[in-house]
């Protein structure tokens, strides 16, 4: 029969995340008991729990020898979904009644995969504030909250948002008639085990994007009439006396000269 309380008290079972986001359980040396025949890391949080046995675990105990040149054992076991948090738990076999129920159990919070590609178009409601960002993040990826960063002239701001719908959001915090530069998307996922926050959070993989907002139209527009120039007409001068003929007067219209110019100008509010 298992003591289990007195296991618990000396294990050094431990489980993590490898750098290529596996499942990692870690099987030590002081970890083995005399009356266990094997040893399994049961992943419990996805579809269904899994059990996985370590090979060769139990046959290291045998002879007082082989248990000091003992090295670590460990599992690594792919996730099927990324960004969720998986329990990790320690069972052991004393005989033929199956495993024993978890003697420790460590929580492992996975990685999202980064997004693969964004796109940005301006809101048709108020495309002045409003934007909206469509998320392609690779299949199997589970996040709660989206680390938006983005450079708003020379300064670098970051905003953690969370309405996402399939990837989609309309997103209204921004300035009309304003170039944001480098916007790039990190997914974020937390969980809370035992009051204890845990936060993972996905790379950014995907070419940081540009685009600028739409600025407010003019409310109103008025407008006055400038004189450019301003000056009196000239009178002809008088013309030079000349002998008198008998011609038949035609009628002439007078020609106005130097007609004043103007100009329109236009006052924008």
């Amino acid at each position: 029969m298992i003591d289990s309380e007195n296991i618990r008290s000396a294990l050094a079972f431990q489980a993590s995340l490898s750098d290529g986001g596996q499942i990692v359980a870690t099987l030590e040396r002081s970890d083995l008991q005399e009356n266990v025949t094997a040893y399994a890391a049961q992943i419990s949080g996805g579809t269904r729990p899994i059990i996985v046995q370590f090979e060769n675990a139990s046959e290291l105990k045998v002879k007082e020898l082989k248990v000091k040149e003992l090295k670590v054992k460990e599992l690594k076991v792919n996730a099927s979904l990324h960004g969720l948090c998986y329990s990790v738990s320690l069972l052991l076999r004393d005989g033929p009644d199956g495993w024993s129920k978890p003697i420790r159990t460590i929580p492992v919070l996975t990685k999202p995969l980064p997004v693969r590609s964004v796109h940005i178009w301006d809101y048709r409601e108020s495309p002045e504030t409003g934007v909206v960002f469509q998320l392609q993040p690779p299949g199997g990826s589970v996040f709660s909250r989206v680390n938006i960063s983005y450079s708003e002239g020379a300064e670098p701001r970051y905003m953690l948002y969370k309405d996402f719908h399939k990837g989609k959001t309309v997103f209204r915090h921004w300035l009309p008639g304003v170039c944001y530069r480098n916007i790039t998307f990190m997914l974020i996922s937390e969980a809370t085990i035992s009051q204890h926050a845990l936060l993972s959070h996905s790379d950014v993989t995907h070419t940081p994007l540009h685009h600028r907002t739409v600025p407010f139209p003019p409310l109103n527009i008025s407008h006055k009439i400038v004189h450019l120039v301003q000056r009196p007409l000239q009178k002809d001068p008088p013309a030079p006396p000349r002998r008198s003929r008998d011609i038949a007067l035609l009628d002439e219209e007078p020609l106005e000269e130097n007609a004043a110019h103007v100009s329109f100008v236009y006052a924008v509010h």
